[in-house]
C-alpha cells in the first residue's frame, strides 16, 4: 500500500505540472514532508488526503490505489451482456443538437464519458469526430466496440471506471448522457474541474444529467448508489463558461418495462477562448 501511495503521488503530482514546493504550499506542509511521501518514508495525514485528493483532481481511492468494484456503480454490466442492445442503436435526440450547434467543420476529437453500448460514440463517429469512449461495463465496450466495427468506423473504447480515469489528451467535445447522476455531490466540482482543463479553448462540454423534481415520481428501476442533482446545478460548475444550451424538460423512458419520466438538464457550454 505505501509503495502504491507513494507512487501515485508523484505521478499526479507530474501530471498537473505541480513541484513538490508547490503542494507543499497548498496543504500547508513542508516540501521535504511532500519527498518523503514520494519516497514512500511516510504516509500523508489521513486528514489531507481530501485536500490532496482535489488538488490533482481525483479520487481518495486512486491516491490509495483502490478500484471500487464494479458492482457498486451500476447494474447494467449484466443487462448489457444479452445479444441485443438494451437502449438499442439509434442515438439520443441530444446529440442532433450537439451536431447542430458544434459540427466537425475541422478535425475534433471527442471523450464520451459512459458510453454504455455505444449508440452515441458511434453516432458521433458517423458524422465525422475523433471518438472516444469508456464505461464501467466491460459487455458495454465491446458491443460498442461490434457496433462501431459494424458501421465501419472508427471508436477508441475502453473499460475505466469515471472515479479513477484521468484524461490525459486534449479534446474539443466532452460529451455525457445518462451517466454522471453515479458522482455523489462531493465528487462533482473536483470532477468536471479535471474534464475543463482537458478541454481546448472554445472546446465544448454537452451533458444530460438526471435531476430531483418532486413533481417527477422516482424510476421504478432507480438504483441506490445513483445521487441526482438538483434542478439547475450542473449550470453553475460552468459559470466561467459560455452557454449555448441551458435547458430542463421532462422525458419519457421505458428502461424497466414500466413507462416512467424522468427530469433531465441539457447543457452545452463552450470554454472561453482567452
Amino acid at each position: 500500500m505505501e509503495n502504491t501511495i507513494a507512487k501515485n503521488i508523484k505521478k499526479l503530482r507530474r501530471e498537473n505540472s505541480l513541484t513538490q514546493k508547490e503542494v507543499a504550499e497548498y496543504l500547508g506542509v513542508s516540501f521535504q514532508t511532500v519527498s518523503k511521501w514520494e519516497r514512500g518514508s511516510y504516509y500523508p495525514d489521513i486528514t489531507l488526503l481530501p485536500a490532496l485528493a482535489d488538488l490533482f483532481g481525483t479520487s481518495i481511492d486512486t491516491l490509495l490505489g483502490h478500484i471500487p468494484g464494479e458492482v457498486q456503480r451500476t447494474v447494467y454490466s449484466e443487462l448489457y451482456k444479452n445479444n441485443e442492445y438494451f437502449w438499442g442503436t439509434e442515438p439520443t435526440e441530444f446529440c442532433y443538437q450537439i451536431l447542430e450547434k458544434y459540427p466537425p467543420v475541422r478535425y475534433m476529437r471527442l471523450l464520451e464519458i459512459g458510453c454504455g453500448e455505444g449508440r452515441d460514440a458511434v453516432f458521433f463517429a458517423r458524422n465525422g469526430y475523433d471518438v472516444t469512449a469508456y464505461d464501467i461495463a466491460p459487455a458495454g465496450v465491446r458491443k460498442t466496440e461490434l457496433l462501431a466495427a459494424r458501421h465501419g468506423v472508427p471508436v477508441t473504447a475502453f473499460c475505466e471506471d469515471m472515479f479513477t480515469f484521468q484524461p490525459k489528451e486534449m479534446y474539443d467535445l466532452v460529451y455525457a448522457s445518462r451517466s454522471l447522476q453515479y458522482l455523489p455531490a462531493a465528487r462533482r466540482e473536483s470532477f468536471f474541474e479535471t474534464y475543463k482543463k482537458r478541454t481546448k479553448p472554445g472546446g465544448l462540454h454537452a451533458f444530460m444529467v438526471f435531476v430531483d423534481k418532486p413533481s417527477v415520481p422516482s424510476a421504478p428501476d432507480s438504483e441506490e448508489n445513483v445521487h441526482l442533482m438538483k434542478s439547475g446545478e450542473i449550470f453553475t460548475y460552468y459559470h466561467d463558461w459560455d452557454f449555448l444550451v441551458f435547458e430542463e424538460k421532462v422525458i419519457d423512458c421505458n428502461s424497466s418495462g414500466i413507462p416512467h419520466r424522468h427530469c433531465v438538464n441539457l447543457m452545452m457550454a463552450a470554454k472561453p477562448l482567452i
